[in-house]
């Protein structure tokens, strides 16, 4: 499959980053275009994966980056 899917591929498609890099990359990409953010397959089922996502929300928000 990588054979058909080139990397420009893929990022138009989806965010690639660090937990630390993600709420940066998100207001750039998404800044004023969108109001909520959606993260499928994000493993949400468990308690440190939801409070790492409630941290990268909690940053964009208190940086009024988005």
């Amino acid at each position: 499959m990588t054979a058909q899917i080139s990397d420009e591929m893929l990022d138009a498609y989806s965010v690639a980053a660090t937990w630390e890099e993600l709420p940066g990359v998100l207001a750039r990409r998404y800044g004023g275009l969108v109001d909520r953010i959606a993260p499928y397959g994000a493993g949400l089922g468990s308690a440190g994966e939801r409070e790492r996502w409630r941290a990268v929300v909690a940053s964009i928000g208190n940086n009024k980056m988005i």
